[in-house]
């Protein structure tokens, strides 16, 4: 008897250190990306409500399939979707930056940092700061959902 047969037809995957395939967690993030940009275009004004759904129903989407697939690492996994977001908003801003800014402003502070470098750098912290709060509270309710059944 052969052992190939014992062997399985296809190598064991190994764990998603986030829970979610990349698919998932790239159009997760894709969510976030219009309402800072309906902002900036002026087709939403800020502060108001749609203004603020659109920025921030997403994160609670993020929260709560975190939750709800039980994901290992809520925090890692909803801090990963939020540093995508921001790349994805990175690049939406330099993809549309002449319609954004008609009057390219230059650079912040009268020769300082270059506008668009500053650009980069926000929205890059604002992704990652969005996916490191909705990945705190997205920790604390699977811990607490944890502790009340049980699991460890």
């Amino acid at each position: 008897m052969s052992h190939a047969a014992n062997l399985p037809s296809h190598p064991p995957q190994r764990p998603r250190p986030s829970g979610l395939p990349l698919v998932a967690i790239i159009g997760l993030a894709a969510l976030r990306v219009p309402g800072p940009l309906l902002e900036d275009l002026g087709i939403l004004e800020a502060g108001r409500w749609t203004s603020l759904l659109l920025s921030w129903a997403p994160v609670a989407l993020w929260i709560a399939v975190a939750v709800i697939r039980r994901v290992r690492n809520p925090f890692l996994t909803v801090l990963t979707i939020g540093a995508i977001s921001g790349v994805l908003l990175v690049i939406a801003y330099q993809l549309l930056w002449s319609q954004l800014f008609e009057d390219d402003p230059g650079s912040v502070g009268g020769g300082g940092l270059p506008i668009r470098l500053v650009a980069v750098l926000g929205g890059l912290i604002t992704g990652a700061a969005a996916g490191a709060v909705g990945g705190l509270i997205a920790w604390v309710i699977q811990a607490a959902t944890n502790r009340r059944t049980g699991r460890a």
